[in-house]
């Protein structure tokens, strides 16, 4: 009986850790997610944010987070991450979406014209 139970427990963690890992992915843009899975390593990103206070900021930082820039009025904190750690920053709760940051893009012609 009490092995029984043991399996029970051992299925519903498996379907937590199972729940967590898909919880993650539904915070990050598919964009990010390509190159997640593509492992490229340092990705630059766009973190969306319930709350910008200085203690998420400093979150943010923990986990990882470089060359932060803060965004306050569309509540978004840009900065370069590794894999892992994006992983590690979408499963904290105020993090609300994560996008491949698309600015680092070649400057065209009429960029150019205007520098």
């Amino acid at each position: 009986m009490l092995s029984e139970e043991k399996t029970e427990e051992e299925v519903e963690e498996e379907k937590e850790t199972e729940g967590k890992k898909e919880a993650w992915r539904l915070k990050v843009d598919e964009f990010l997610l390509e190159d997640l899975e593509a492992e490229v390593e340092e990705l630059s990103v766009n973190i969306v944010v319930k709350d910008i206070s200085n203690e998420n900021v400093k979150k943010l930082e923990e986990m990882g987070l470089k060359n932060i820039e803060v965004l306050a009025l569309a509540s978004t904190v840009s900065g370069i991450a590794n894999r892992s750690d994006i992983m590690k920053i979408a499963e904290l709760p105020f993090v609300e979406k994560i996008y491949k940051n698309m600015e680092l893009k070649p400057l065209s012609k009429e960029d150019e014209k205007d520098g």
